[in-house]
């Protein structure tokens, strides 16, 4: 993993100075990563649809119009 974080830290660095600065801060953090990380298991899990989604999504549209 430490490999990995380097060398995509190299690689993202090279390219543009504002890149670099916020690659070394993501990957010189790894706590920063949990809540992505969090967010794109929730993602998968619920497949971005709840329950009643195409009702409410309906609803929210009649009540907008």
């Amino acid at each position: 993993i430490t490999h990995l974080r380097t060398t995509l830290l190299n690689l993202l660095g090279s390219s543009h100075p504002s890149l670099s600065e916020i690659a070394k801060y993501y990957f010189l953090h790894p706590s920063k990563q949990l809540r992505p990380l969090i967010v794109l298991l929730f993602a998968q899990a619920t497949n971005g649809l709840g329950q009643e989604w195409v009702r409410k999504k309906w609803a929210a549209e009649v009540e907008g119009a």
